[in-house]
């Protein structure tokens, strides 16, 4: 497209950009192959509008092989896919309109007694007043005589493969602008994890080298046109981008932060509550209060002389920054680190939970029954780690940069890749072979064993709040755990405490509640925390409990 640059004195900038769609253009004069001097305009109802030099335009355009000064429409690319699929439109219209709409039809033998007239009337108005419409044998079963056969000559799409030449098409054109077809529109395999990273990929994939284009186009040409001075430059805001989803949002600001952002009475407000007395001061956690007021200039406990110098050491010597640093986390009081899951992390792993035992259901009840084998252990161990991994990487990547940030130092998720992987595929595991046990016994039809399409209800409905819950928990819990182990020195004498959190624990966790061992240690039960999927399934399925770190 070409953008037109006009002055404009009743503007607010003293300009005006008038977009110029691409049929608009009918020429390129002067200048090089590379950058014409001018292009010559002409509006769509065929008027004149005028002839535009360089120095008042911004040409955008893609790749042409035969021309540089021009792109080569993908459009282009798709004519023949597109006139298969106009073409294929337009039979099925014809088909449609100019069909027969008949839904079945009878047929006698040759070889028999042919009707009379009146029988033929008296056959079709008894049959089209039981069975057609609310007839009152609708839904019945239908005998016919004489060899008679009922026929059906209904359009079969399956056969004509409609849906499959438009699935093509649409895949071809989303391919060609780049765009991820399950952006468009839902496919077998979309779950809630591919959908977070479509929406990622919208960014990250099929928009940026646009946005990088006209960024680039911009402040190469636009800026120098109306006369902005060397350095300035333009960039998009996305924020807008950030606005729709406030988790992502309030994350960034806290890490760019490094500690709370909003008031209480702020908080208060979003909820529609009024405000409370002295809600309106910035919370500052006690651990990291002190560089806090060191990095704003200054404390409000009169530690700083009045004239702006550093308080009197007797006689010591003057402390550089890191020493004052580190004098600051020694002086805070100890760092209690609860690693409770939000309730989102628990709800996107039930939300995978539930689409997966669904579609495991859709596959495996048609087999049970028909001979052979009918639970495939390994196809269904490694799609539901697929789905798990985004989820447990995301929340143990949350926690773990949470826990970092209290005790200054630096989360890396490279580090946990790996071992999150093993953690979706132990889990995975453990929850097929769970579900292949239960299904085995309600097929055998031992009394009182549900039948297999109970079995999976139950999957989906409850089993999948217990599995989320728990795998939630487990994923803090060990974060909360590693991210104290990459702290290195900063955490070293930290306690972890197990922590019961259900209404209606084992017993074993139960008698454990409140226990504290070093960090590096085992519990009493041999697991290092709780739900951890190294465990024994017997201390590990649906363990809610929690682990509450202790860094002095």
């Amino acid at each position: 497209c070409v953008w037109l640059v006009l002055e404009d004195p009743e503007a607010e900038s003293g300009w005006q950009i008038r977009p110029i769609p691409p049929t608009w253009v009918m020429s390129y004069r002067g200048g090089s192959a590379f950058a014409p001097a001018e292009i010559g305009v002409i509006a769509g109802n065929g008027s004149y509008l005028q002839t535009v030099p360089s120095s008042n335009f911004i040409l955008f355009h893609g790749y042409n092989p035969t021309d540089p000064c021009r792109q080569m429409s993908p459009i282009e690319s798709l004519r023949q896919t597109i006139l298969e699929q106009v073409e294929a439109d337009t039979y099925r219209t014809q088909v449609w309109k100019n069909g027969g709409r008949m839904s079945s039809y009878i047929t006698r033998p040759k070889d028999v007694q042919p009707w009379t007239p009146e029988q033929a009337t008296r056959f079709r108005d008894s049959f089209k007043e039981a069975w057609t419409g609310k007839g009152v044998r609708g839904g019945g079963t239908l005998v016919l005589e004489d060899g008679m056969e009922i026929k059906s000559a209904t359009v079969n799409a399956k056969e004509a493969q409609w849906y499959e030449a438009k699935k093509l098409s649409r895949e071809e054109v989303a391919g060609v602008y780049h765009v991820n077809p399950a952006l468009i529109w839902h496919t077998d395999g979309s779950t809630y994890a591919s959908a977070k990273d479509n929406a990622r990929a919208l960014y990250s994939e099929c928009l940026s080298p646009l946005i990088a284009q006209v960024t680039e186009r911009v402040n190469a040409f636009l800026l120098p046109m109306v006369g902005e001075e060397a350095g300035i430059y333009t960039e998009f805001d996305m924020s807008a981008k950030l606005a729709s989803s406030f988790e992502e949002q309030a994350s960034v600001l806290y890490t760019n932060v490094g500690g709370p952002w909003m008031t209480v009475n702020e908080a208060r407000a979003r909820m529609n509550l009024p405000a409370i007395d002295g809600g309106d001061q910035l919370i500052k956690p006690l651990n990291v209060s002190t560089g806090y007021e060191e990095a704003i200039g200054g404390s409000e406990s009169g530690d700083e002389a009045e004239d702006g110098r550093e308080p009197e050491t007797d006689g010591e010597a003057p402390q550089s920054e890191a020493e004052r640093s580190t004098r600051a986390i020694t002086k805070a009081e100890p760092v209690h680190i609860k690693a409770h899951p939000t309730e989102q992390d628990a709800d996107d792993l039930v939300k995978a939970l539930r689409l997966f035992f669904e579609r495991q259901s859709r596959s495996i009840l048609p087999k049970i029954g028909a001979g052979g084998e009918w639970f495939d252990s390994e196809r269904w161990d490694r799609e539901l780690a697929d789905d798990l991994e985004p989820l447990l990487m995301a929340t143990a990547s949350r926690k773990g940069s949470e826990v970092a940030r209290l005790l200054r130092s630096d989360f890396s998720d490279a580090r946990i890749a790996a071992y999150i992987r093993k953690m979706a595929e132990g889990r995975a595991d453990s929850i097929n072979n769970l579900t292949s046990q239960r299904l085995k016994r309600a097929v055998n039809g031992g009394e009182g064993e549900p039948t297999p399409k109970e079995v999976f209800a139950d999957l989906g409905e409850e089993r999948s709040k217990t599995y989320g819950a728990s795998m939630a928990a487990a994923a803090v819990g060990w974060a909360a755990l590693e991210a104290v182990r990459q702290a290195g020195p900063s955490a070293q004498g930290a306690t972890k405490t197990w922590v019961v959190t259900s209404d209606n624990p084992r017993a074993s966790h139960a008698a454990m509640n409140g226990e504290t061992v070093p960090y590096g240690e085992k519990f009493s039960n041999g697991m290092e925390w709780p739900g951890s999927w190294l465990g024994d399934p017997a201390e590990t399925c649906g363990c809610q409990c929690e682990v509450e770190i202790t860094v002095p």
